[in-house]
C-alpha cells in the first residue's frame, strides 16, 4: 500500500500506535520592537535598549519553530526577558503562555515542566546535579532530550558560553541546544552597576 497523502501517513501512524512528533509551536508578533519597550519600560527603571535585544525581536518576528537561548555576560537584561518582558509579549499579542522556572526548580517541577508545549528556564547553568536513591540526575540535559524529540519551544537563559555548555553538560546536549534553538550572546558590562 503506497501512501501519497500525508495526512493519510500520519493517521496510519497513529492507528499503529505510532509516535507523531507534534508541529512545531510558531510564533509571529508584529511590531516586536514596540513590545518590547512596552513591556521594557513597565518592568524596568531607566530601560537602556540594547543591540541583542535586536536580535530577540528579529526571534518574535519569526521563531521559524524554534526556541531561543539568551546567553554570556552578566547583568545583560536576560532574566528580566526571560521572566516578564517575553511572557508579557506571547501573551498579550499571541495568547501563549510562557511559565518560567528557575533552574533551581528543575527538579521540583520537572514532571509539570516535561509537560508543556512551551516553558522557560531562568539562569541554566546553575544547578546541582541531584542525586535521587544513588542515581545521578542532569535534569537540563533530559530536559533538552525531550524538547528536540518532541518538537517543545524553550526560552532559556544562561551565563555560560557553548564551551562552558559543552564541559558542563557534553557535546550531545550542546548539539540539541544548536538543534532545538535560536541563540543570541549577550555581550558587556553588567547594567546593575
Amino acid at each position: 500500500m503506497v501512501m501519497e497523502d500525508i495526512s493519510a501517513t500520519i493517521k496510519a501512524f497513529k492507528d499503529h500506535g505510532m509516535k507523531v512528533p507534534a508541529n512545531k509551536l510558531r510564533i509571529k508578533i508584529e511590531n516586536p520592537k514596540q513590545q518590547m519597550e512596552k513591556y521594557f519600560n513597565q518592568f524596568v527603571n531607566n530601560h537602556v535598549w540594547l543591540p541583542e535585544y535586536d536580535n530577540v525581536c528579529q526571534w518574535l518576528s519569526d521563531n521559524k519553530g524554534k526556541g531561543l537561548l539568551l546567553y554570556g555576560d552578566c547583568g545583560r537584561g536576560k532574566t528580566i526577558l526571560t521572566q516578564w518582558v517575553l511572557p508579557a509579549i506571547l501573551l498579550s499579542c499571541s495568547g501563549y503562555v510562557l511559565k518560567v522556572y528557575d533552574s533551581n526548580e528543575l527538579a521540583s517541577n520537572f514532571e509539570t515542566i516535561i509537560k508543556s508545549k512551551l516553558f522557560g528556564l531562568d539562569d541554566i547553568g546553575t544547578e546541582e546535579m541531584s542525586v535521587e536513591y544513588g542515581n545521578k540526575r542532569v535534569y537540563f540535559a533530559e530536559i533538552m532530550d525531550i524538547v528536540e524529540k518532541q518538537n517543545k519551544l524553550i526560552i532559556v537563559n544562561s551565563n555560560l558560553t557553548g564551551a562552558k555548555f559543552k564541559e558542563k553538560y557534553g557535546e550531545r546536549i550542546l548539539d540539541r541546544i544548536i538543534a532545538t534553538t535560536h541563540r543570541i550572546e549577550f555581550k558587556g558590562n553588567s547594567l546593575r552597576k
